[in-house]
C-alpha cells in the first residue's frame, strides 16, 4: 500500500481515515511516514516509524535509541553484499534509460523534470489506467507519466548541473541500487548500496540508479 494522493489514491477527505494495515516479516530499522498532500509534509505530517529486531546483534551496544526528527543526518550508504545489480553491468546498457533533468522554472517559479511541472489531476492515474488509458499520450498530466515495460532494466540518470543545491530523490514501488552516488565520478556495478531514496548532490554530479520493473503499477518518482 502507498497511498500517493492523485496517483493511486484519493487524498483522506476531512473528518474521515483511513487505515493502514501491514505487516513487517524479516525487516527492521529505521523508516519513515510522511504526507505527499500539499503542505502537509511541510507542516509537519511526517514522523519516524522503527520497528525493532528482536534478536538486533548490537543491542548490547546502546542502553536508550533516542530519534531526534529534526536534526540534520550525514547518510552513510553502505554497500549490500546481495544487491545484484539487474541487466547489463555499464552505463546506458539497461533495457531503459531515462535521463531526468530537474530545474527550478525562473518564470513561474515551479519544479519541473525536463522541462514539465507535475500538476495534480482530480482523475487519479490508476483510475485512468483502468479506464483504458494506455499510452503516454493518454495518461495525464501529459509529460509527467512514463511507461515502462515490465520485468525490465532501467537506468535513471540525475544531472545536478540546474539545480543550486541537493535535493533528495524518492521512488514509490521499488527499491534501486545506487551505482553513481553523489560525490563519486566512477560507476559501481558490482556492490552498489540499495536505496529507495537518493540525493541528486551538487551541480557536478550525475547520480545515476538502475532498477527492475518487478513490481507493476503506478508509482510515484518524486523529490
Amino acid at each position: 500500500m502507498d497511498g500517493t494522493a492523485f496517483v493511486t489514491q484519493c487524498p483522506i477527505a476531512p473528518g474521515n481515515s483511513f487505515l493502514y494495515n501491514f505487516a513487517v516479516p524479516n525487516q527492521a530499522g529505521t523508516f519513515w511516514y510522511h504526507s505527499h498532500f500539499h503542505l502537509q509534509y511541510c507542516e509537519g505530517l511526517r514522523g519516524p516509524l522503527i520497528v525493532y529486531d528482536p534478536l538486533d546483534p548490537y543491542s548490547n551496544l546502546y542502553d536508550v535509541d533516542i530519534d531526534i526528527p529534526e536534526r540534520q543526518y550525514k547518510t552513510l550508504l553502505i554497500a549490500l553484499n546481495d544487491s545484484g545489480v539487474p541487466g547489463t553491468p555499464g552505463v546506458g546498457n539497461a533495457d531503459v534509460n531515462l535521463n531526468l533533468v530537474a530545474q527550478i522554472n525562473q518564470t513561474t517559479l515551479l519544479f519541473e523534470i525536463n522541462g514539465v511541472a507535475y500538476k495534480s489531476l482530480e482523475t487519479l492515474v490508476l483510475l485512468q489506467i483502468l479506464g483504458g488509458a494506455i499510452s503516454p499520450s493518454q495518461l495525464l498530466p501529459q509529460g509527467s507519466v512514463y511507461i515502462l515495460p515490465v520485468n525490465k532494466t532501467v537506468e535513471v540518470s540525475f544531472p545536478g548541473a540546474l539545480l543550486a543545491a541537493a535535493h533528495p530523490f524518492h521512488l514509490h514501488g521499488h527499491k534501486f541500487d545506487v551505482v553513481r552516488s553523489a560525490g563519486m565520478t566512477g560507476y559501481n556495478y558490482v556492490n552498489p548500496a540499495r536505496r529507495d531514496t537518493v540525493s541528486s548532490g551538487s551541480p557536478t554530479d550525475n547520480v545515476t540508479i538502475r532498477f527492475k520493473t518487478d513490481n507493476p503499477g503506478p508509482w510515484f518518482l518524486h523529490w
